[in-house]
């Protein structure tokens, strides 16, 4: 061969060979720091409940990772195919790889309900239509549409997909939070078995990270090197020093079999977004499916005592003691001065969503949980505690005695609690028969709720219905 044609093909290889290297897999996910703003985050759980273990893996429950080829479609991939699957699969104790993997989800489905004119499934996706999607169309199975691209999806499909919906969704960090923030709320996502789906900015040493089983970025991150979408699996404190396994959608050739391992602080640098899915375990005969537990502590840490009052309501057997009301109502022993200060701790052992409203004799009612709309109700870790206002400030008693009214709603369903408070300020009577005519076509039967006597606390099944009120009635001088 000629020198120069053989120079110049050399050049051509190399030319070759280093685009491939750099570019060999697709991404395809679109960032959006206003609308990750604006999604719902997980209530800050009180500081006991921060402890995780050394490590924690969700793996067993993952699809056999799969590859997306050169489309834009890691979005759908992430979420539909890898996080949806994994929620199922934990919900129902699937360990089989094989049946697991016959059991995930479409991501060529899920990408045309997100790009619906990109018919060559090359452009990105936004993380947050695709888990609006997911909730309110669902996700269709992967053995019903295989293919990595589909031009259109039936009419049959969007029917199928209505039975896979996620209940819904939220954010476990903030993008400014500190990196220790970050690696804490993932780590205790995975510990309660949950994936995480992760927006990440993907530089070119992700892509070069092929048969490594550890990710270590040689950049900064930097937007402009776009951003993809996978999901965390699993955390070792003792793995490279503290680091995060995730499922990528670049089939089993890349990295460990389809996973990589990011260590902590690298993770917390190079991630944008994460999310948890929620869900509910599906009720199980002669299993209370709601419970939940109120206590309300002084500020020297004393538990303000109750007494029970049961509501009629129902009931074939009329108790003792009864209120007036249609609701079960608790009520301080004692009344407490203006200026006394103490705080309201909500927990909830079934997973639900809770919300807390209050008033007093005035009838204005203040909702106290969720803090803010930017908080999620789902309060959907094995074992939850949420202080109100928070661990470091206290409730004081105003400067006008007599009734303040509590209420705390525990549902099987979301709620929406700022069209519920308007609703109740329209209604006629006491704080308790307000609560009940709003919401009497969702309130579990009282003969199916045990009401604690000792305590502020229930549990139940809801057989049909989907929401339980627990109600204080504070007495101040």
């Amino acid at each position: 061969m000629h020198l120069k044609k053989f120079n110049c093909f050399l050049v051509l290889l190399s030319l070759c060979i280093n685009t491939f290297s750099q570019t060999p897999y697709g991404r395809g996910l679109d960032l959006d720091d206003n609308a990750y703003k604006a999604t719902p985050k997980k209530a800050k759980l009180t500081r006991n409940l921060d402890i995780v273990p050394s490590a924690a893996s969700i793996k067993m429950y993952a699809p056999t990772p799969g590859h997306q080829s050169y489309y834009g479609t890691c979005t759908a991939w992430a979420s539909a195919y890898c996080g949806k699957t994994i929620v199922d699969a934990i919900k129902h104790n699937w360990t089989d790889k094989a049946y697991i993997t016959d059991h995930a989800y479409s991501p060529a489905f899920l990408y045309r309900l997100l790009k619906p004119d990109d018919l060559k499934c090359v452009g990105g996706s936004s993380i947050f239509i695709a888990l609006e999607l997911m909730k309110n169309k669902g996700v269709l199975p992967y053995k019903s549409l295989s293919s990595l691209c589909t031009e259109s999806i039936s009419e049959t499909q969007l029917n199928i997909a209505t039975n896979s919906k996620i209940k819904d969704y939220l954010k476990i960090f903030e993008n400014s939070d500190h990196a220790k923030i970050k690696i804490q709320a993932v780590k205790k996502s995975i510990s309660e078995r949950k994936p995480v789906l992760i927006g990440m900015t993907c530089p070119p040493s992700f892509g070069l990270a092929n048969k490594k089983e550890l990710w270590t970025p040689t950049e900064s991150p930097n937007r402009s090197f776009g951003a993809h979408a996978m999901c965390v699996v699993g955390y070792d404190d003792n793995k490279f020093g503290g680091a995060f396994e995730v499922q990528n959608s670049w089939g089993t050739i890349w990295g460990t079999m389809g996973y990589i391992w990011i260590k902590y602080e690298d993770f917390a640098s190079f991630t944008n977004y994460a999310f948890e899915f929620i869900d509910l375990p599906e009720t199980k005969p002669n299993v209370p499916d709601l419970s939940g537990q109120i206590t309300l502590t002084l500020a020297n840490n004393t538990a303000i005592p109750t007494n029970l009052f049961m509501a009629s309501r129902g009931l074939k057997v009329v108790p003792a003691k009864t209120t007036s009301g249609p609701l079960t109502i608790y009520q301080t022993t004692k009344a407490y001065n203006s200026g006394t200060r103490f705080r309201i701790y909500i927990s909830n052992n079934q997973p639900a969503f809770v919300y807390a409203i209050s008033s007093d004799l005035t009838n204005e009612i203040t909702k106290i949980f969720p803090y803010n709309d930017g908080i999620s109700a789902a309060l959907t870790d094995r074992k939850n505690n949420v202080a109100i206002p928070d661990e470091d400030h206290f409730i004081e008693f105003d400067e006008r005695p007599g009734k303040d009214f509590l209420c705390v709603l525990y549902s099987k369903e979301p709620l929406d609690i700022n069209e519920i408070i308007k609703r109740i300020a329209f209604e006629k009577g006491s704080f308790n028969e307000k609560i009940y005519a709003v919401l009497k076509n969702q309130i579990v039967e009282p003969s199916d709720i045990t009401f604690l006597k000792d305590k502020i606390g229930f549990s139940g099944f809801s057989k049909g219905k989907s929401t339980v009120a627990l109600m204080v009635e504070l007495d101040h001088n």
